[in-house]
Order: C-alpha cells, then structure tokens, then sequence
C-alpha cells in the first residue's frame, strides 16, 4: 500500500521527533559539555525539521481541501477551460 504525500509528511515528521528524543535521552548521560552541546543542537534541528513536515502537511491539507470545496474551479469560481489553440493560416 502506497502512502499519500500528507502521510509520508507525516511519517518523517514523527521520525524527526523521535531523533530528537533521542538526541537528548543521549545528551543527558554524557558527561562532556562539548558533546551535550553538539546533542542538543542536533535536537534542535530535528525539532525544527519536524516542525516545517508539520507545517507543509497543514498547507497541504489546506490546498486539498480548497480543491475539493471548489471542485476544480478557478478563482473565478468557474470551471477552467483548456487555452485556445492557434490555428495555423
């Protein structure tokens, strides 16, 4: 079975918040400064990478949603018809 692009967001956004638990399950025993810091830092961008998955699949589901609401209209609220074609003289 195929996932959808908002479960694949998903999937990857709850991934990213898992590297950072564990990235700071780690920090939290190791004894160096050095190495907690570089821990901590890497929480944080998986952090905010599972944040901007989050926020893709809000957008995502905004647009599916705007399509389905419009069912394919234009802004117009009418439905788009293909461009003219030119006809050679």
């Amino acid at each position: 079975m195929q996932r959808s692009d908002g479960e694949l967001m998903q999937h990857w956004g709850e991934k990213y918040r898992e590297l950072a638990r564990e990235c700071l399950r780690v920090a939290s025993t190791t004894i160096t400064a050095e190495s907690r810091s570089l821990l901590v830092e890497m929480a944080r961008v998986w952090t905010r990478l599972a944040d901007e998955r989050a926020q893709q699949q809000k957008d995502q589901s905004k647009k599916d949603q705007s399509k389905k609401d419009h069912g394919g209209a234009t802004s117009s609220g009418k439905a788009s018809a293909p461009a003219p074609r030119e006809i050679p003289p």
